[in-house]
């Protein structure tokens, strides 16, 4: 009885190692312009809030690595946001493009969506594809 109870912690350890890991990251920027163009070329969700400033979620879905490889990749600013600001429009994109990328010898497999809160009022206006999936 002891060794079945040992193997199915075993078996039920391994398929949590095995699985996919995700993360949420946030980022705000204040919005002193009445436009916002947003060129993230992937799934995008808006939401209009009472708020001055815009945040951003960005939703990062490894479908097989685990937390502490999604970790160093955030780390290295693959899923970094900037904006361009000036009087009349604010510009939200990547801070890199995204490459594939390979762990022990297999393709990484990332879904990435955001969820972006935009002051009412706001113009938005998408740049690219934002149905990409990546």
């Amino acid at each position: 009885m002891r060794k079945y109870i040992i193997l199915t912690i075993a078996i039920i350890l391994s398929l949590q190692l095995l699985g996919q890991t995700q993360k949420t990251f946030v980022k705000s920027f204040p919005n002193p312009s009445t436009t916002i163009t947003v060129n993230l070329n992937a799934p995008i969700e808006f939401k209009e809030w009472n708020q001055p400033y815009v945040r951003i979620l960005t939703k990062v879905i490894l479908d097989n690595g685990n937390s502490n490889v999604l970790t160093a990749i955030a780390k290295s600013g693959r899923y970094r946001l900037l904006a361009k600001q000036s009087e009349k429009s604010t510009e939200i994109y990547r801070s890199t493009a995204l490459n594939p990328l390979k762990y022990k010898g297999q393709l990484l497999k990332e879904q990435i969506s955001y969820t972006i809160f935009v002051p009412k009022n706001a113009e938005v206006n998408v740049v690219g594809d934002p149905k990409n999936e990546l």
